[in-house]
């Protein structure tokens, strides 16, 4: 039987269960991408949960495609309320170097 063979056999679901982790939800994906920036921001990056990189990745793309709409600042305001608060506390916490 070729290497980890017998792990096809485990439904992911089980898998994920007894590696302490939460499988992916429909439209999920996950995947290895590097990336480059200041060793203190890849430091607490690396230190929240996959989902909280995932969303915090989401949000940082979204605010960079409003920063670059032609809507401008007034389109970035009025998508910066919809942003959950969690999103700010963890951006001022990555500012301010805590």
């Amino acid at each position: 039987m070729p290497r980890g063979e017998h792990l096809r056999r485990i439904p992911p679901e089980e898998r994920a269960r007894r590696l302490g982790q939460e499988p992916l939800a429909p439209g999920e994906a996950t995947g290895l991408v590097q990336v480059r920036g200041p060793a203190e921001v890849l430091d607490r990056f690396r230190s929240l949960s996959a989902k909280e990189r995932g969303e915090t990745v989401r949000m940082g793309l979204l605010a960079r495609e409003v920063w670059e709409s032609a809507e401008g600042l007034e389109g970035w305001l009025a998508w910066a309320e919809r942003v959950p608060p969690w999103v700010w506390r963890l951006l001022l916490w990555v500012w301010r170097g805590r």
